[in-house]
């Protein structure tokens, strides 16, 4: 978890208690190196892995590759998440996200299989983090939004 993760985290967290989940952090034979959290609703619990960045977007961003030198594949194939949690900050000196997008992986996964090669040919590359990674950017559509700096979820 990078900083940036660090910072969003106790806010994500007050956000899915306000939806009415109970976030766990640590389970009895449960490895949490694929996901971050589990998070508890009624009926239902996920496994939510988070993603913070430190500017606005307009899509969401899929890794593919993690690091173009050792060709290690990014968290789009690795993930064992239900869910992926895009915390968008409008920048670094903000202290709590301006959007929350959420974003299910097998939603995620379908629409990257599907239309790969246009996403592709608008692929980036970011030289910060672990590696030279490559990515690309999903629509916002593809997510749902649940939060937005209007919203009120302090209580």
């Amino acid at each position: 978890m990078n900083d940036l993760d660090k910072k969003a985290s106790p806010f994500l967290d007050m956000l899915y208690t306000s939806r009415g989940g109970e976030v766990i952090k640590e389970a009895p034979n449960m490895k949490f190196d694929d996901w971050d959290k589990l998070v508890k609703f009624e009926y239902l619990t996920y496994k939510i892995e988070e993603k913070s960045f430190n500017s606005l977007w307009d899509g969401l961003l899929v890794e593919l590759i993690e690091d173009l030198k050792t060709g290690d594949l990014g968290w789009f194939y690795q993930t064992r998440a239900d869910k992926i949690i895009y915390a968008f900050f409008i920048n670094e000196e903000a202290k709590i996200p301006h959007s929350v997008y959420e974003v299910s992986v097998p939603t995620m996964r379908n629409y990257v299989n599907e239309n790969i090669k246009e996403l592709i040919k608008k692929a980036k590359i970011c030289d910060k983090g672990y590696g030279t990674t490559l990515f690309v950017v999903i629509p916002l559509e593809i997510g749902n939004r649940i939060y937005f700096a209007n919203d009120n979820v302090t209580k």
